[in-house]
């Protein structure tokens, strides 16, 4: 299965970074890079849709060299110096293709922006044509598909956005901007429907079962009606009332107002704590994660101390880390929930076992489950 390697947005290059200075400002230190990963797969790919993949290569290749291989864009080097888009727009305009980049990924997610509409019928039928145009852009796959190989790379990357983004690496500020803006947004981009379900959708809109409000929904209740009710601000005569309203969104974390009885006894007992990313107690941001540490993952408790004979898995660490709610992934290679879980099995095992015994027995596992 296909599977993206950046070549701007690396791990090298965060790492280093990270390691140059204080807590980053995601928007300025990370997001450039971000997006000129996006891009350069974007551009390449409209390049081998015409030319071929000789030419894709050649420009990938041309545009890391002039992008990257600077002196003062080079890996370990904290500089005001980022990634200019008009360099990629410039060279690809070269092979006569579509030269444009992505201004930015809400062009992707939230493709309405501040439109306005006259009724929930325009609305209705901007929509069901944007849907269509999505639909041919998937058909052409996430490796053939100029768009969809670009929206991909959000999900081949994240391990690389969370080399900066775990354990407090971006200044509280940002990292509250980066958890309610650039988090949902990635999600929309990279983890979308299938085609099937858009097919679906598309159906049921055409059959008048479905009833998008529009976006930016709103949902309130209605006291005269004692009933839910939910309106656009940007379509207009959108107001629906309802009777029943399901929320399917993923719950966020906050320890502090879990309800269950074993995170509430753990906390009462000060066994754990809430990651808060201060800086210097001048600005702070309360994660409502599970504070930790890196890799095996133990909880701090709330005086400080470490607990090593437990692990944090998952999601009562999200926030402190970053997209820890998944635990499946592709087949084949493993995610970082997977190589999570096995750092803490070898820890647990290392600890009931000679050291030994047991780096020879996890060099067994691993050389049998590569076979």
């Amino acid at each position: 299965e296909h599977r993206y390697r950046g070549r701007l947005f690396t791990a090298e290059r965060m790492t280093a970074v990270r390691a140059a200075g204080e807590p980053l400002d995601f928007r300025d230190a990370v997001l450039p890079w971000l997006l000129a990963e996006v891009n350069l797969v974007l551009l390449a790919t409209r390049i081998r849709q015409v030319h071929g993949p000789h030419a894709a290569e050649e420009f990938t290749e041309r545009a890391v060299q002039t992008l990257a291989d600077r002196p003062d864009t080079r890996p370990g080097t904290r500089s005001e110096t980022r990634p200019d888009p008009r360099v990629l727009e410039r060279l690809a305009a070269g092979y006569r293709v579509d030269a444009r980049p992505l201004a930015g990924l809400d062009v992707l997610a939230r493709p309405f922006g501040d439109r306005r509409f006259g009724s929930p019928a325009e609305y209705h039928k901007v929509l069901t044509e944007w849907l269509r145009a999505d639909l041919f852009e998937a058909r052409q796959g996430n490796a053939e598909g100029p768009l969809k190989a670009a929206a991909d790379v959000l999900r081949d990357v994240r391990q690389t956005i969370r080399t900066v983004v775990d354990f407090g690496g971006l200044t509280p500020a940002s990292h509250r901007w980066f958890l309610a803006e650039f988090g949902p947004v990635a999600a929309m981009v990279s983890t979308g429907p299938p085609p099937l379900r858009s097919e679906q959708f598309l159906a049921l809109l055409a059959a008048g079962v479905l009833e998008p409000v529009g976006p930016g929904a709103r949902f309130g209740a209605d006291p005269v009606e004692g009933r839910f009710a939910v309106e656009s601000p940007q379509v207009e005569n959108s107001w629906v009332p309802l009777d029943v309203v399901v929320d399917a969104r993923v719950p966020g974390t906050d320890l502090a107002a879990d309800r269950d009885p074993l995170i509430r006894g753990l906390m009462a007992d000060g066994e754990i704590r809430t990651f808060t990313n201060a800086i210097d107690r001048t600005e702070e941001f309360a994660t409502g994660g599970l504070d930790c540490t890196d890799s095996p993952f133990h909880p701090v408790r709330a005086d400080g101390s470490v607990d090593t004979t437990t692990h944090v898995l998952g999601i009562p660490s999200e926030f402190t880390r970053w997209f820890t709610q998944v635990g499946s992934g592709r087949p084949g290679p493993w995610g970082s929930f997977t190589r999570d879980a096995d750092a803490i099995a070898e820890a647990l095992v290392a600890a009931a076992e000679p050291v030994g015994a047991v780096r020879a027995a996890h060099r067994r596992v691993r050389l049998g489950g590569a076979g």
